[in-house]
């Protein structure tokens, strides 16, 4: 790897077996290697260092080792997999915290909808914005975010005589459908030549950010309440936590992020509006910065309290509305629930043991999954899943993989044993009732086992690049803390060339 690419620096250890190999005390070695080059500010000007196991076409019992090794040290695991035409990637991270998940589709936070009104920069800027008294040109290039504040004030204007407002009451904004399209045709009605003046046209068209307000997402919500609990708070459950206070004390609303969208305005206004939704993101970030002191000389040194970066401070206040969280279970746990072992394909439904809560919720997960195959409904992913776990239930018990022998009796021997793990393993899963599986796993052709059988876990170079590139992917959103990694198995097949992922 160091030849392909001079300027990273790399080393290695060998060991004499993946089987006898102690993960534990390489996993410990990989983390004191990191604390000292991340103390020594060898890396990124001192950026504190991550660690992460990857893990190519391992063997199931090595892998079962790391996999509880890595849990246990809490160090994120990529399990990469090609087998014949078949791949898969599995993520297995115990707490992963995201700050810029950078999702595809986010509306701006304009803070328009705010019941005790817009904050002091911005209404300055609206009242020094004299509509009527501009010429044709101006009022063409007026930033919508103007036009919309301008036009709510016109709106509750024309409340005051009939629904009189008390003294200190929260400001009004339209609420059921009819108010909507009046606020929005009193918005259109201000234009001057509404075809010809675009800013109009987005101010129509974005109307709803006058009055619906954005708050915090139920995951963000959730996250704010774990890092209030946390045993071994990092930097993010600090800032979590000031962020809650500051919630506390701000009416629900989190720190301004201080971006504005793309929008049809002269430069001067657009800089100006770009300039007071600036400052007041700085007023909330350094708002922040005192919360977190305050937090630091509340613990006193009872609990290690971690230094917290501009730069950190900066990106979090940026991003409160996408934070997000990943945890899953470890693959050794899901690979003992999910291994068909104790299982035999006569048990009655009643006879076996009550899933667990978590388990229960990942089944039911998977029955919606079987609802929904592919259009051809053997190729689905799930399926190649279960047929795959059977091969690695069938290489613990005979040390080999199935097929192995390429003589016509003993690959259909195998495909018989793997057969029967099928209807074990899809069991275990909660899904040998569904007609997904029936019609497919279990309808008798054994398709599947044969399919698998006949790969004797080749490894194919384009299966295998296309489950590598996967995989390098959600490494680096792993290291990066951008984007959500894979929740958490990738399965792809390459016979019809489509992929799935599913939550085991």
């Amino acid at each position: 790897l160091s030849e392909l690419n001079p300027d990273v620096p790399g080393t290695h250890v060998s060991i004499p077996s993946f089987e006898t190999a102690d993960f534990g005390s390489l996993l410990d070695d990989a983390a004191s290697a990191a604390a000292a080059a991340s103390e020594a500010g060898a890396v990124d000007g001192g950026k504190r260092r991550k660690i992460i196991a990857v893990a190519s076409d391992l063997d199931p019992d090595p892998l079962l080792a790391l996999s509880r090794a890595c849990h246990d040290a809490s160090v994120p695991l990529v399990i990469v997999r090609s087998y014949g035409l078949l791949g898969t990637v599995r993520v297995q991270v115990r707490r992963h915290r995201i700050v810029e998940s950078k999702p595809d589709n986010s509306v701006p936070d304009l803070r328009l909808a705010d019941p005790n009104g817009i904050f002091p920069s911005l209404r300055k800027l609206v009242d020094g914005a004299d509509l009527d008294g501009m010429d044709s040109k101006e009022h063409g290039h007026v930033p919508f975010v103007i036009i919309l504040i301008k036009a709510m004030d016109k709106w509750r204007d024309g409340l005051k005589e009939g629904r009189p407002e008390g003294v200190g009451a929260p400001l009004r904004f339209p609420q059921t459908p009819d108010e909507k399209a009046e606020f929005r045709d009193l918005v259109k009605s201000m234009a001057r030549k509404y075809n010809d003046e675009l800013n109009f046209q987005e101010a129509v068209s974005d109307a709803y950010l006058a009055y619906a307000r954005k708050d915090v997402p139920w995951e963000v919500a959730q996250l704010l309440e774990r890092a209030e609990r946390a045993q071994s708070p990092g930097a993010f459950d600090l800032l979590a936590v000031a962020l809650k206070r500051f919630m506390d004390g701000n009416g629900g609303q989190p720190p301004l992020n201080g971006s504005i969208p793309d929008m049809t305005a002269a430069t001067d206004p657009y800089v100006a509006l770009q300039g007071a939704y600036k400052a007041k993101a700085e007023e909330d970030r350094a708002e922040m910065r005192r919360i977190l002191e305050g937090l630091r000389l509340e613990r006193g040194g009872a609990t290690p309290c971690p230094e917290v970066s501009e730069e950190e401070l900066t990106t979090f206040c940026r991003n409160v509305h996408n934070l997000r969280g990943l945890g899953t279970r470890s693959y050794a746990e899901e690979f003992q629930a999910h291994s068909g072992e104790g299982v035999s394909e006569g048990d009655d439904d009643g006879d076996a043991p009550m899933p667990s809560a978590a388990e229960a919720e990942i089944r039911d997960d998977l029955m919606m999954a079987t609802m929904d195959p592919y259009e051809v409904p053997e190729h689905t992913p799930l399926l190649w899943h279960v047929a795959l776990r059977a091969c690695d239930v069938f290489r613990r018990n005979h040390g080999r993989y199935p097929g192995s022998d390429g003589r016509t009796t003993a690959l259909d021997s195998d495909a018989t044993e793997v057969q029967g793990i099928i209807g074990r393993v899809a069991k275990s899963m909660g899904l040998a009732d569904t007609d997904l599986i029936k019609s497919t796993l279990l309808s008798g052709e054994r398709k599947h086992a044969r399919e698998v059988v006949r790969y004797n876990n080749a490894e194919i170079h384009n299966v295998a690049a296309v489950v590598g590139g996967v995989a390098s992917q959600e490494a680096v959103k792993l290291i990066t803390g951008q984007y959500v990694p894979l929740d958490d198995t990738y399965v792809y097949n390459g016979i019809a060339g489509i992929a799935g992922v599913y939550r085991f």
